[in-house]
């Protein structure tokens, strides 16, 4: 049990040594990688959640875009057919119409390439949350800003077809108060004191 020859005696100096002096300092490096290790994990935690969150605002913008692309093409396709209505009446030359009918289609490709962006910025999303193989539907929230904008302007069109019902109420009493006999109204307010 006696080391005879010169590597026992190197091994039976040196385990005093390994344990006295360098486990210490092995088990202090080792956790420091571990405490590496566990931050570049929660930070790693982190970057994900941050890139969804973009990823899905991301996303939320590129609908909205897409939405507002495919208005504006709606919008110029009905100034070129009122532009086509009045080349046919003869108010507008060939070539004012040409333009504008080149402005419909370009508006017609801003909405699809915004509708392709819409897709493009979902499936990024879908790679984010590791769903792109899978079927699962992800369906957006509506943007408090956006739900706001939309019911504004929501209620500016509900006050716009009123304020265009009164006219068009106003103007059926207007013509039918000849046809009826209906007093004015600057006769209705004065009442009997009139001579």
């Amino acid at each position: 049990m006696f080391p005879l020859g010169p590597k026992q005696w190197e091994f039976t100096l040196a385990v005093p040594l390994d344990v006295l002096w360098l486990r210490p300092i092995r088990v202090s490096a080792a956790e420091l990688e571990s405490n590496r290790v566990a931050e570049r994990l929660v930070q790693d935690g982190l970057n994900i959640v941050r890139d969804i969150r973009v990823a899905y605002i991301d996303w939320q913008l590129a609908i909205e875009r897409a939405r507002l692309a495919e208005q504006g093409a709606w919008l110029r396709g009905d100034v070129a057919r009122i532009a086509e209505a009045r080349l046919d009446a003869g108010d507008v030359a060939e070539l004012d119409v040409s333009a504008i009918r080149l402005d419909a289609l370009v508006g017609t490709s801003e909405a699809a390439s915004a509708a392709r962006d819409a897709e493009l910025a979902l499936e990024r999303l879908r790679y984010l949350l590791g769903l792109q193989l899978s079927g699962i539907a992800i369906e957006p929230a509506p943007m408090p800003e956006l739900q706001l904008q939309r019911e504004r302007e929501s209620d500016a069109q509900t006050r716009c077809a009123i304020a265009e019902l009164e006219r068009s109420v106003g103007r059926r009493l207007l013509h039918s108060s000849t046809d009826l006999e209906i007093l004015p109204v600057r006769e209705l307010e004065l009442g009997e004191d009139t001579p």
